[in-house]
């Protein structure tokens, strides 16, 4: 018994040393990670200009950072749940994907559009990157009017 002990105390130790040994290159990862994202992408965008900006700036040089800045945003829940975090709710009542109704059109905003729809993960029965897009812009929108209404109900009381 003691025998057996000692064997599963040297496995164990050297499950711990393992863990270790993973736990530095997962951190050294996420540091290369962090790394790769320029400071100077501020999201959500707030206003009409600073969207003018961004697709502005995006180039072929950094699509690829503002990329994966947007797919880290709309992590884990996706676009449907987390559009607010790149674009914000005030703003994307001035906008649609086509610019109908009135809207201002994202697709205009040719740099900023494909790197969006680029960001947008497909699959899991999602559907296309711009369905995606689509909804999450109509339910962004419908939120932000509910949390209004209800807002001026509470005040009115």
């Amino acid at each position: 018994m003691q025998q057996e002990n000692k064997v599963l105390r040297d496995q164990l130790q050297v499950a711990i040393v393992a863990i270790a040994d993973i736990k530095v290159v997962v951190n050294q990862l996420h540091r290369q990670q962090v790394e790769e994202i320029p400071p100077t992408i501020n999201f959500p965008v707030l206003s009409a200009e600073q969207l003018e900006e961004l697709n502005a700036k995006i180039d072929k040089e950094n699509r690829a950072l503002y990329v994966k800045s947007m797919k880290s945003l709309l992590q884990p829940a996706g676009v449907i749940r987390n559009l607010k975090f790149i674009l914000s709710d005030t703003l994307m009542q001035e906008y649609n994907v086509d610019g109908i109704h009135g809207k201002k059109s994202l697709k205009g905003l040719d740099n900023f559009y494909d790197a969006l729809i680029e960001s947008i993960p497909i699959g899991n029965n999602l559907g296309p990157a711009e369905k995606q897009l689509r909804k999450a812009i109509q339910l962004q929108k419908n939120r932000f009017i509910k949390a209004k209404c209800i807002s001026q109900n509470n005040h009115q009381k």
